[in-house]
């Protein structure tokens, strides 16, 4: 039991890492490469990866979709595409500040997800869900602004960019939903499969793009230049990650694995500061408000809770924990 505990905080502080440390890598990358290549080459990549994972966990049998392409290419296009797309041209629009914006408006969606339970399967959030949404929306609000009007005006006048980022976390919200839609499936053959279905809008946008002169392609010497920053988003934040993720939450349980996801924006926060971007204090407190409204929430939801409802997932259950 306890090499067991031991092994799933390991493996949810190794995904929280790996995903804290994502957004500054890719505002380097972003640099040079536009924020829909960069998707495109990292999951162009590690859809190749996670195939030949499941090939060699599952077997080939796993690899076939099951009459669910459908729904493998709509869940994927939000998750890979929807997701990335949004968030990481959100985060370029909000300028060096979005490396610290981005991963604390990315870290709400476990309350997003409530707010999507009770659109989509009227599940109403309890009292204290509401009040936590309040607390973490105002810690948003402190990192954008920074605490002044002048930043306030200055969000205001760039607030597409925040909204990219909350409308890609919401994507995320209703891909990680999805996974209810395929009872029976391992977190791994989710990934894996709604990763290679996905890839299909996760190219066409950006090939689209560069035929009507909209998004311009990255030459050979642009992709070279950054290698080393690809190479982490697809191997440690993209592989490393999600497979630590899934192991820490089957070790730990939803409910106590999700509560490493607050260490995101800390993880961001801390690898930008050593990299000249520290946060303001303002900021860093904002943060401290949102990731403190999330773990209350998480807390105090267990406090009387059900056991779960018929039909909600543990997916859903882990998003909705936080």
């Amino acid at each position: 039991m306890e090499r067991s505990l031991v092994g799933g905080v390991a493996a949810s502080a190794t995904a929280a890492v790996a995903w804290g440390g994502m957004f500054p890598v890719a505002a380097q990358v972003m640099q040079g490469v536009d924020p829909l290549y960069m998707t495109a080459i990292r999951y162009g990549v590690a859809g190749l990866l996670f195939l030949g994972i499941l090939a060699a966990v599952e077997g080939a049998r796993a690899l076939r979709p099951s009459g669910q392409a459908w729904r493998l290419f709509v869940y994927g296009s939000l998750g890979y595409a929807g997701f990335n797309f949004l968030a990481f041209t959100g985060q370029h629009r909000l300028g060096p500040s979005g490396v610290i914006v981005a991963p604390i408006v990315v870290a709400t969606g476990p309350l997003l997800t409530a707010l999507v339970l009770w659109a989509w399967q009227r599940v109403r959030p309890r009292a204290v869900t509401f009040v936590t949404m309040l607390a973490a929306l105002g810690g948003v609000i402190l990192a954008v602004t920074g605490g002044s009007l002048a930043g306030a005006a200055a969000a205001l006048s760039n607030g597409s960019g925040t909204l990219l980022v909350l409308a890609g976390a919401l994507c995320f919200v209703f891909y990680s939903l999805g996974g209810s839609r395929f009872p029976g499936w391992s977190p791994l053959r989710y990934a894996a499969l709604t990763c290679l279905f996905g890839n299909i809008t996760v190219w066409a946008i950006p090939v689209v793009g560069t035929a009507a002169h909209v998004v311009p392609a990255p030459t050979t010497a642009e992709v070279s230049a950054h290698a080393g920053g690809l190479l982490y988003l697809i191997v440690v934040a993209g592989l490393l990650g999600i497979l630590t993720w899934n192991a820490g939450i089957a070790r730990l349980g939803a409910a106590n694995g999700v509560l490493f996801i607050n260490l995101v924006p800390v993880v961001a926060m801390t690898v930008s500061a050593a990299q000249g971007e520290a946060p303001t204090a303002v900021q860093a407190a904002g943060a401290a408000l949102t990731v403190a409204a999330l773990v209350a929430n998480n807390l105090l939801a267990r406090v009387g809770c059900a056991a779960p409802r018929d039909g909600v997932s543990t997916r859903e259950d882990a998003l909705r924990a936080t």
